[in-house]
């Protein structure tokens, strides 16, 4: 194979007279060295190309004879100036030739009028010469490539001056003003470029005068934010009406989607990463609103995404490799999780295969009955904790109220036996869409004419308040209580909730008798479980040896050491054990 190079020169002709004055030139030069004509030709358009000329104004590039003169340009540049000063011709018809002055004007002296070289009045050839659009007014920039298919790189003065009076009359206010306001951003742009932005955007606003200002700007910034590829996509979604910022990818260059309207909350950024925790949620056994996930949950999400856990990881990546995965609403991605075969994750093929057949939801804002029920989504699960959070808070409330002098040893012996089991309804909802964990201190307080409104929207009957308070000490109370917990099985529950009550009962007496005056006055009456014929025979005092009472400290009001020791020993060693 050769390796010898040679020295091309190729002159590129003005397609017609239109495009000569279109442009205000005659042809292109250009002169390269390679090894064939083809590459040449090649490099030529490419030059072309980079002075912002289009290849269907010229005609086929000719190969010429390179000519031998100082001002010939350099190599590898597409030079429109050189065809200025020579033409093709000769006696071989391919060498380029140095047009000179006709000797008719060389005769002449030099003259005074508005003329050039060749005696051709300035005045008409001011007049028919193009003007560059790039130097131009950024409002002027954007008229100039409005409705025209290819980019307009030159317009003629009287083209300019109707430029000018377009811009007044013609030039939507609104878009004027987003022009203004990212003119820093615009100004920069290339006429190729701005072409391509005008375009797209009387595609996305045909009716500019009735578009919001802010939209069209937002426009301009996603549009040039986005990777040249993805422009196209960009538009398409816009035309739609998915006010998308940027274009997201699956794993295999697919568009993700995420532009339209779903059931999540409409400030939500939905992504990827966002649909990872509503997957590893879904993939938890318990129940829940699925639109106000409880704190632990969402923490526990949190978890299976950070340690990627199966299923999770599995139905993640079958999900995210799923074209227009992000368009789906909540409901639709946690019932297509909970009806799937606890096994398919195991098989790859089938999973993406059972993904394709049922993930099927056109409404994606409004999801279906059924697909809530497919969901578990059971919001009344939370109304109800919200009501037991309330009926705390406002015990609790009452509890921390300064309480009389005469009164504080009775309160001493409630609090101790009311205190709330707050493992059980301490849990604070927890929205996914706010991807934050809320602290109970900072909920606002519920009233409860408000917990009635939310019940009866909900069509839930509300609880005896009674019942609520037997459920916060940790009783069984039947239409609230789960039956199904383990605590409360047959058998265990009556044996719990008896002993309970009765350790809490003798504590509670206990203490009472200690602070009362009239505590072994009423002793007899407490202890007293017989019928009135099989009563004790009436104690002697151990102390005094007299009987009735009230003879010495041991037998008085207040009890002695050995009284108290004798008559409360047995109770106490049962306690004890």
């Amino acid at each position: 194979m050769s390796t010898d190079k040679e020295e091309f020169a190729l002159y590129c002709e003005a397609k017609n007279d239109k495009v000569r004055k279109r442009l205000g030139i005659k042809g292109g030069f250009y002169w390269t060295t390679a090894k064939k004509l083809s590459v040449a030709i090649s490099r030529c358009i490419t030059a072309m190309d980079d002075n912002d000329y289009d290849e269907d104004d010229f005609k086929k590039p000719v190969r010429v004879n390179l000519p031998v003169v100082d001002d010939l340009p350099p190599e590898g540049v597409f030079d429109t100036e050189f065809c200025n000063r020579y033409e093709k011709g000769g006696k071989d018809g391919i060498t380029m030739t140095f047009i000179g002055p006709s000797p008719s004007v060389q005769d002449k002296p030099a003259s005074t009028d508005n003329t050039n070289i060749n005696g051709e009045a300035m005045t008409e050839i001011e007049e028919s010469m193009l003007l560059p659009v790039s130097g131009q007014e950024l409002p002027i920039r954007w008229l100039a490539q409005h409705g025209s298919e290819k980019p307009v790189t030159h317009v003629s003065r009287d083209e300019l001056q109707a430029l000018h009076i377009a811009r007044a009359e013609e030039l939507p206010a609104v878009t004027a003003l987003a022009i203004s306001h990212k003119t820093s951003l615009l100004d920069s742009l290339e006429i190729r470029d701005l072409h391509k932005l005008v375009r797209d955007t009387d595609k996305v606003f045909p009716n500019p005068g009735n578009s919001d200002l802010g939209l069209i700007t937002a426009f301009f910034e996603a549009y040039l934010d986005a990777d040249y590829t993805d422009r196209g996509l960009l538009t398409k979604e816009w035309m739609k009406g998915n006010r998308v910022s940027r274009i997201t990818r699956t794993a295999s260059g697919a568009n993700a989607g995420g532009g339209n309207k779903t059931d999540r909350n409409p400030n939500l950024v939905h992504t990827l990463d966002t649909l990872d925790v509503e997957i590893a949620a879904a993939t938890l056994p318990m129940d829940f609103n699925i639109y106000e996930i409880p704190g632990s949950v969402y923490r526990r999400a949190k978890e299976v995404v950070l340690n990627k856990e199966s299923p999770f990881k599995e139905w993640s990546a079958a999900l995210r490799a799923t074209p227009g995965i992000l368009d789906y609403s909540r409901a639709a991605i946690f019932a297509l999780i909970r009806s799937a075969h606890p096994e398919f994750y195991h098989y790859p093929g089938r999973l993406q295969g059972y993904i394709n057949a049922y993930l099927t939801e056109t409404d994606h804002e409004n999801p279906s009955k059924e697909t809530l029920t497919a969901a578990r989504h059971t919001p009344e699960k939370d109304i109800l904790e919200e009501i037991n959070r309330e009926v705390v808070t406002e015990r609790e409330t009452e509890e921390e109220k300064p309480q009389p002098s005469d009164a504080m040893a009775g309160e001493q012996a409630t609090t101790e036996t009311m205190e709330p089991d707050t493992t059980e309804h301490g849990q604070n909802a927890q929205s996914l869409d706010a991807q934050s964990q809320v602290s109970s201190a900072n909920q606002v307080k519920v009233t409860a004419d408000e917990v009635n409104k939310i019940m009866q929207a909900a069509n839930i009957s509300q609880p005896d308040a009674d019942k609520l308070l037997a459920v916060s000490r940790g009783e069984f109370v039947e239409g609230i209580s789960d039956p199904n917990d383990p605590k409360w099985v047959k058998g265990i529950q009556t044996r719990d909730s008896v002993n309970q009550n009765q350790h809490e009962s003798e504590r509670n007496d206990q203490k009472a008798e200690q602070n009362s005056p009239n505590a072994l006055q009423n002793e007899p009456e407490t202890k007293q479980s017989e019928p009135v014929a099989q009563q004790e025979v009436e104690k002697v005092c151990t102390a005094c040896g007299q009987t009735g009472g009230g003879n010495c400290p041991d037998c008085g009001a207040v009890m002695g050491d050995a009284t108290y020791q004798e008559t409360f020993d047995e109770e106490y060693q049962v306690e004890v054990q």
